[in-house]
């Protein structure tokens, strides 16, 4: 895929930032999302203005290989002891005196063993960490309410929230975007409780003397089922995930990551989520 001018707004973008932003918040711009761009400064913000959501026409997973593939070509690189992102002078020429510039669009989906050593080799980096505390503000609203079907049953239910259902059907698509074979189901809290035994047959619920309120699930009026195959296995391993941050974080580690933000845009390590992304998939990263 040529993308030349996508690199030039890559590199005019990661210039007016002056070096602030890392990969992320440079996505972050040019998809339209605010939520990193507090951290600039008044000037900064302003010159940036006509710019934000420039390439949201485009799937993200382009803008992100775009950037990659500048790294790997010697555009762009990590000032020292931190992920922002800055120009070099070859970058510098580039953006005055452009040339073809070609991306591939990679879809295979990695093995077990692959995610495996991508998540090792992640964890290894020893580099200085970034870490943004993300929001604390909440809504002195109630969440609308909604109604779902439910995927196994068919009854129809009501819930309340704020679009955490939405942002997990979103993050899953991406998932399958790539390659991998996943999906969801949403079922109602009776049809969650039956699979929740055979899922978990171990594992408590609220009311019983031996619930862990930190490590057992707890089950929502709406409820997703997350389903991730691995190249070569012939089953799902099955997840009862209600929250969209567990599915960030095995996004993160797909697309090859350091790191995700939260709801809240809190910066989460994927180094420190072995145990979750295990949950997720079912492979053991461990071993």
């Amino acid at each position: 895929m040529e993308a030349k001018r996508k690199l030039q707004l890559i590199l005019e973008t990661v210039m007016t930032v002056e070096d602030n932003l890392d990969e992320d918040g440079i996505l972050d711009i040019i998809m339209g999302r605010r939520t990193r761009l507090g951290n600039l400064s008044y000037r900064l913000y302003d010159s940036l203005s006509w710019r934000i959501g420039l390439g949201k026409g485009t799937d993200e997973n382009v803008w992100q290989a775009v950037i990659r593939q500048a790294i790997r070509s010697g555009y762009i690189e990590k000032k020292e002891n931190s992920d922002a992102l800055k120009i070099t002078e070859m970058g510098k020429s580039f953006f005055i005196t452009p040339k073809p510039f070609i991306v591939t669009m990679e879809k295979t989906p990695l093995s077990k063993e692959e995610l495996v050593a991508r998540l090792k080799a992640i964890a290894s980096d020893d580099s200085p960490r970034v870490m943004n505390l993300g929001a604390m503000c909440y809504s002195q609203m109630a969440p609308p309410e909604m109604h779902f079907k439910c995927d196994v049953c068919g009854v129809d239910t009501s819930y309340r929230d704020w679009n955490n259902h939405e942002t997990i059907l979103e993050l899953v698509s991406e998932m399958a975007k790539m390659g991998y074979d996943v999906r969801v189901e949403t079922v109602c809290k009776s049809c969650a409780e039956k699979i929740k035994k055979e899922v978990y047959p171990n594992m408590k619920s609220p009311g019983h003397g031996d619930f862990d309120r930190h490590k057992d699930i707890w089950l929502l009026d709406i409820n997703h089922i997350f389903y991730f195959r691995a190249i070569g296995d012939t089953e799902y391993h099955r997840a009862i995930a209600n929250f969209n941050d567990s599915y960030r974080a095995l996004l993160a580690l797909l697309k090859d990551k350091r790191k995700y933000s939260d709801s809240r845009d809190k910066s989460h390590y994927i180094a420190d989520e072995f145990d979750l992304l295990e949950f997720m998939t079912g492979i053991k990263f461990d071993d």
